[in-house]
């Protein structure tokens, strides 16, 4: 069918494109007053390109208005060649469609568990870089995530301690928020139930066990929470969740959680502060910094198979800087960082596990410091992947807080398979077995150390 009798009325196309320009600058400038996050950004970034194409479109359509009645010969050759283009443009369009059916019907992506985009924000405390939204939720492979009132996942609590409670504040990263478990099948939960059905009738306290864990938070992260806002909840014992990552490149977790812009982030956040990529990340540009290209290449990421397919293609003809880590077992590069107690992440550890001894110092705070490993770590005679532990229990003794390692009794309890414990397929986070034994280990723990000793 001739496009001809369709494409030969410009002062209709002119009206139209008109009409959509102006909704296009209004949707514009209503994005532009509030842009808290990068992908907000990109959306206004978009809107913008469309405004731009239908303020083109609209132009294209006065132009031939103009000369349709002055140089009617002209008018026909342009109707052709528009006719032309309009015929390429949509056979490339349905081609692309097709690929894009095909592509996602033979290589489906695989959910990605921790992705948990929409319930963080840009932190109002100081050096907390993000926290999560209060009153937001995201469901995420068959576990919904509700975020209470206060900004934290798990039932509300006053800031207040009522009278006769015994506080114990939990904090650390995805481990301790519960990736991939409910809230009651978390460690804290499951302490909580220990400590008040066989310890509360003994000593005539009520127990509240409060995680305050965000996924990706580092230590700073983590102390800095402590400074701002932990203290007004009046804990009696805190448990100090590490991860072995905690010495990894921060910028990376901000992916897959807030993707805010963050107009100051002090050197104080990078366990290694002179890695030169900082100044060059896509977490701290502005809105203006933005351009059409990375716009794109956002929504091609999300939205689109054959983006990744020729991106992938891309690279294999013209190949980007090597990854200084490809070829290696996952985070296994952060185990060697902790191996060097001479290199600048553990420079930064001692600095940061210091200031936590002598702000839990100050209130007279137990600390309890959980170590999870990884589960590669399980029955493993490298050096590089036991010694870390190793160095981490002594290190942390020292400061005075009581390590808690769940190795031994991991190795114990899985008879051999040192995947029993951890969600499937992931090296870090636990399935709700190994919640229970990290719950059970703590109260053990707790029992014998703090609570038994000093009344709190």
């Amino acid at each position: 069918m001739s496009l001809r009798p369709q494409i030969t009325r410009p002062r209709t196309w002119l009206v139209f494109f008109l009409f959509l320009t102006a909704i296009s600058l209004v949707t514009r400038i209503f994005l532009g007053r509030d842009l808290p996050t990068y992908e907000h950004a990109v959306s206004w970034g978009l809107v913008s390109a469309i405004f731009h194409l239908f303020v083109f479109l609209s132009l294209v359509s006065l132009f031939f208005l103009t000369i349709r009645k002055q140089k009617p010969s002209l008018y026909k050759v342009c109707v052709s060649w528009l006719q032309r283009l309009i015929l390429l443009f949509a056979s490339l369009f349905l081609g692309l469609i097709l690929v894009e059916l095909f592509l996602r019907a033979a290589l489906p992506r695989p959910p990605d568990r921790l992705d948990l985009r929409g319930i963080h924000r840009a932190s109002p405390y100081s050096g907390v870089i993000y926290d999560l939204e209060p009153g937001t939720s995201r469901t995420g492979v068959g576990v919904e995530y509700k975020i209470n009132k206060l900004g934290f996942r798990g039932k509300s609590l006053s800031v207040k301690k009522p009278d006769g409670t015994c506080r114990i504040l939990a904090l650390g990263d995805s481990v301790s928020f519960g990736i991939g478990v409910s809230d009651k099948n978390r460690y804290t939960e499951q302490l909580e139930d220990l400590l008040n059905s066989e310890l509360a009738p003994s000593t005539g306290l009520r127990y509240e066990v409060m995680n305050m864990s965000v996924g990706g938070w580092n230590t700073y992260n983590e102390l800095s929470w402590l400074r701002s806002r932990g203290m007004d909840f009046q804990p009696d014992l805190v448990i100090w969740q590490f991860h072995m990552n905690d010495v990894d490149d921060p910028m990376g977790h901000l992916g897959t959680n807030t993707f805010s812009f963050f107009r100051e982030i002090p050197r104080e956040y990078f366990p290694d502060p002179e890695d030169p990529t900082i100044e060059d990340n896509v977490f701290i540009r502005r809105p203006k910094d933005i351009s059409l290209g990375s716009v794109l290449k956002w929504y091609g990421w999300k939205y689109s198979r054959t983006f990744e397919a020729l991106n992938g293609l891309w690279r294999r003809i013209s190949p980007s800087a090597p990854d200084p880590h490809a070829g290696k077992i996952s985070l296994s590069w952060c185990l060697e960082y902790l191996q060097d107690e001479n290199g600048p992440q553990w420079k930064w550890l001692r600095k940061n596990l210091e200031d936590l001894r002598d702000v839990c110092k100050e209130e007279d705070i137990p600390v309890f410091f959980l170590i999870p490993p990884l589960s590669y770590q399980l029955y493993s005679e490298k050096a590089v992947y036991r010694e870390p532990i190793t160095k981490l229990l002594d290190y942390t003794e020292s400061l005075g807080f009581i390590p808690v390692s769940l190795t031994p009794r991991l190795e114990k309890e899985s008879g051999g398979d040192f995947m029993h414990f951890y969600l499937e397929g992931d090296a870090s986070h636990f399935n709700r077995e190994g919640h229970r034994l990290i719950a059970g280990l703590l109260f053990e723990t707790i029992k014998e150390h703090a609570l038994g000793k000093k009344e709190p």
